[in-house]
């Protein structure tokens, strides 16, 4: 029946209103307060298992060596799409990597948007199944930014994601 401090290091929140949920699996478990602290070094590198996901695409490969939080799968039909919010700091011109992969065999064709601009139009190469960069090139606005990759497909193409930078 005593409260105890539990910290949890490294958690970044996307720019914008978030949703808390706690998940109590067990009963006996009482949450007093919640505190959140500020930091002034933003990351630079976005995982994209923790973007907002819609339609068809999920999570895979949790746990794994270099992708402990696991990456996104079946990003590429038309109703899917990844939201990210980003801290572009000063804004400006800057070069948006996207870490995927491809072995469809074929492009897979996306949009991309940064907050109000118009959306950019991607065709992703098969990459034989290999992780590879993707640079685009974008202008961001000063602080956050609204980042929203969507499927064009018709078919079942998609490409996997595993990160998402932001290099100025």
């Amino acid at each position: 029946d005593t409260f105890a401090d539990f910290k949890v290091p490294g958690v970044y929140f996307n720019p914008g209103v978030l949703s808390l949920l706690v998940f109590v699996d067990q009963p006996g478990f009482a949450l007093n307060t919640l505190t959140f602290t500020v930091t002034y070094k933003h990351p630079s590198v976005f995982p994209a298992a923790l973007a907002f996901r819609s339609g068809v695409v999920g999570i895979a490969g949790v746990g794994q060596p270099k992708m402990p939080l696991g990456y996104v799968v079946n990003l590429g039909r038309k109703g899917s799409s990844l939201l990210f919010g980003v801290d572009a700091r000063k804004g400006g011109p800057s070069t948006l990597r996207l870490h995927i992969q491809n072995g469809r065999g074929v492009p897979i064709k996306l949009a991309l948007t940064v907050d109000q601009l118009p959306p950019i139009d991607l065709s992703v190469a098969d990459t034989g199944g290999a992780w590879k960069d993707l640079d685009i090139p974008v202008t961001m606005t000063p602080g956050a930014n609204r980042v929203l990759l969507e499927g064009r497909e018709e078919d079942w193409n998609s490409i996997q994601i595993d990160t998402i930078q932001i290099a100025p």
